[in-house]
């Protein structure tokens, strides 16, 4: 592929990094010990990046199998709680799916979630979504206990 265009640079990246996890599969390299990912361009150039722009293979690549494990559950984490109370609020519960499933395709081609202001948009809208659906789930078994209509 070209490695002059981004796609080019971020598959040969992915394809790095994830031979890397492969090198240490249950643990990863570690980010201290991580090798410097290179990309050659067709003139020659080799640029080195720190990540492989990507937050599954980076979490593979660093922290293993285990490490990927558990970035997946705790990102899919709210998704799984939101979507078992989407019928309490279903126009918040498909706008707050919208907004996970961004995040994460976003993902697959940025390191995104473990820069410092996008972790903390993730947790607040994370922890946000989650009180409005648990304080309406609470409002409604509590309105269904007394025969008040919700």
């Amino acid at each position: 592929g070209c490695m002059d265009s981004s796609i080019g640079t971020r598959l040969e990246l992915w394809n790095d990094g994830f031979n890397n996890g492969l090198n240490k599969p249950w643990l990863g390299t570690g980010y201290n010990d991580r090798q410097d990912l290179d990309v050659i361009k067709s003139d020659g150039e080799q640029k080195t990046y720190d990540n492989a722009h990507n937050e599954y293979v980076d979490a593979f690549s660093a922290r293993g199998i285990f490490g990927l494990a558990s970035t997946l559950l705790l990102l899919i984490g709210p998704l799984v709680l939101i979507w078992k109370k989407r019928s309490r609020d279903p126009n918040l519960a498909y706008a707050a799916l919208a907004f996970y499933v961004s995040i994460y395709v976003n993902a697959c081609f940025n390191l995104y979630l473990w820069r410092s202001a996008p972790w903390k948009l993730f947790l607040i809208a994370s922890i946000v979504l989650l009180a409005i659906f648990h304080s309406r789930t609470d409002a409604q078994n509590e309105n269904s206990e007394t025969g008040t209509p919700a």
